[in-house]
């Protein structure tokens, strides 16, 4: 145990009592409250908010049943999420995506809400309510209303929850995407397949299931999803896939061909006058399309001349060469970005096949 020889910390002045104070609620803090005119601020509001459940979706093949709306904070505030999602039995508006965005003027908040057709008046009721009380000392529903900045429509890009800097930027470049969908009748990953069948999309053959989302894989460009966005009622919210290497084993192999040549035309491998990582294992495949590359010529071994490397039976080798050459997967599938090596790989199998007969202990010499 580490030696404890620091004196203690004193505090040489006698404690005095406070009257305690509630902590400010954001949106009724006067000392914060950004909002100068409350009845002009609400009506503005309420004219957003009539022009956003009014703008009628350019997509042909519509099968919402709602709106996607989106709520701006001002910089430096919070808005009031609980009353944003009411959570009231039956059909109700539900918050879907909230991110954080980082602007010249601080940081801003974006909660995005799902508002079925038959609760529009949900949010106009509120706002209505605020207007009316605006010129009075107790203003109703201010706590929600004075947090809100500006009403908008809802684009996909206000349901990436995602660093933001994340984002792709080309639009007609297709990747793959992890699309949170709201479960509302236990058909929205039916529709989804649907629509990308009819899109022309790939998808991964499996899917899961939290709670009240499921999550799936879905290959498209930006237009894409925005199409899908303006023609279904499911998406809750888009994100980069997070888990690859695990979703990647869900995938039809020719799915997963697709991860790997991409990650392959991004990686530079290193020259021959590099260092060299020696795996002591099992052997490793040097048919592997990302590792082939980094085994030159003579960079496979066995201590003993009866084993054969090829073909390996066993894939832990394998595997331990991928984790020395690449190391975290997961953040190269969900980046862009070139890889650039700086080593190469040699094997030797110092072990026999896992089914084999058992080893003399020489080998280990």
């Amino acid at each position: 145990m580490r030696k404890r020889d620091l004196p203690h910390i004193i505090v040489p002045i006698d404690p005095r009592p406070e009257p305690f104070q509630v902590v400010g609620g954001g949106g009724n803090d006067d000392d914060r409250n950004p909002v100068v005119n409350p009845n002009e601020h609400g009506k503005r509001l309420s004219r957003e908010l009539k022009e956003a459940l009014e703008a009628a979706s350019p997509n042909g093949e519509i099968e919402r049943e709602g709106t996607y709306i989106t709520f701006e904070s001002f910089p430096g505030l919070e808005l009031a999420l609980k009353s944003l999602d009411p959570r009231s039995r039956g059909e109700h508006p539900e918050l879907v995506a909230v991110r954080k965005v980082t602007s010249t003027e601080g940081e801003i908040f974006e909660a995005t809400v799902y508002i079925p057709d038959g609760q529009k008046e949900y949010f106009v009721k509120k706002l209505n309510q605020y207007v009316e009380t605006s010129t009075g000392d107790k203003r109703k529903n201010a706590n929600l209303i004075e947090g809100i900045n500006r009403i908008g429509r809802a684009t996909v890009r206000e349901l990436w929850t995602d660093p933001d800097e994340e984002f792709p930027d080309a639009d007609d470049v297709a990747h793959w995407w992890e699309l949170w969908l709201r479960n509302k009748d236990g058909k929205e990953h039916e529709r989804l397949e649907s629509f990308a069948e009819r899109n022309g999309l790939k998808t991964s053959a499996n899917y899961l299931g939290f709670g009240n989302r499921t999550v799936v894989l879905i290959r498209a460009t930006v237009e894409q999803l925005t199409t899908a966005f303006e023609t279904l009622d499911d998406i809750a919210e888009l994100r980069r896939p997070h888990e690859i290497p695990t979703a990647l084993s869900a995938l039809a192999p020719y799915e997963q061909k697709e991860w790997l040549d991409d990650l392959f035309h991004r990686t530079t491998y290193a020259d021959e006058f590099t260092p060299t990582v020696c795996i002591l294992d099992r052997g490793v495949d040097s048919s592997h399309p990302l590792l082939a590359p980094a085994l030159k010529k003579g960079a496979l071994h066995s201590a003993s001349q009866e084993w054969k490397h090829d073909p390996v039976r066993s894939p832990h080798g394998t595997e331990m060469a991928g984790l020395a050459l690449f190391g975290d997967l997961q953040t190269l599938f969900r980046t862009l970005h070139p890889v650039i090596l700086k080593h190469q790989l040699e094997s030797v199998k110092l072990l026999p096949d896992a089914n084999d007969d058992e080893h003399e202990p020489d080998v280990y010499g």
